[in-house]
């Protein structure tokens, strides 16, 4: 289903992005589901969107399928005592204050809400505007040699090619393939993640030359 005049479908269940890859299958059409654009055009929309640049916001013309996740951004508890939760692959970590429906919305993001009942993920870097399946299919998660949210991740709803839906668990070998995939093993759906108690970060800024620098690096463990 396209929304008039912004050329992006908004399936709003996974019965509904299951039909469009069907779709795209059956006529021999390209489909591409952007999150939040933290990536170059080139690389989200099935035809070249304007300048090669991150943040393009708005669908090529063409007779690609371009998708939008806007209208599939729930999640729900699984597991209370395992503090495990299966979030819908368009919802946002954090606010992201460039997203075109004015929809990605702190409160409603998927890191805000988890620290509700404090929970939250174990490093997702320094940003956090991308949706979870952007942000697990391009190996966001970084910051740390020692820590990953790639750690929280559980199990994977993956609808392959041809529109059929694959359930993938930490059981499975093609699970390790899916962070980073890059879309390259089809669309996911559903991620399920295994959370961590909420933890604070505490941090500093210190303005120094660099004759100086080996000092205030001195001073960290």
């Amino acid at each position: 289903m396209a929304t008039p005049n912004d050329g992006f479908h908004h399936p709003a269940s996974e019965a509904e992005l299951v039909e469009l890859v069907k779709t795209a299958h059956r006529e021999g059409r390209r489909l591409r589901v952007r999150g939040a654009a933290h990536s170059v055009s080139h690389a989200i929309y099935t035809e070249p969107a304007g300048e090669n640049r991150v943040n393009q916001e708005t669908a090529p013309a063409g007779e690609g399928i371009d998708v939008m996740l806007d209208r599939y951004r729930g999640w729900n508890v699984k597991d209370e005592s395992r503090k495990l939760v299966e979030a819908e692959a368009g919802i946002h970590l954090g606010a992201d204050p460039s997203d075109p429906t004015a929809g990605a919305k702190l409160e409603s993001s998927l890191l805000a809400q988890l620290a509700e009942k404090r929970w939250t993920l174990d490093l997702t870097g320094g940003i956090t505007h991308q949706t979870v399946s952007g942000f697990t299919g391009t190996g966001s998660s970084g910051g740390s040699s020692q820590f990953t949210s790639n750690r929280n991740l559980a199990g994977f709803r993956l609808i392959d090619g041809r529109g059929e839906v694959h359930e993938l668990t930490r059981d499975d070998p093609e699970f390790y393939a899916m962070a980073p995939s890059l879309g390259l093993l089809g669309v996911v759906s559903t991620i399920t993640f295994e959370c961590s108690d909420l933890f604070a970060i505490e941090g500093s800024e210190v303005v120094t030359s660099i004759d100086d620098s080996h000092l205030v690096a001195d001073t960290y463990p």
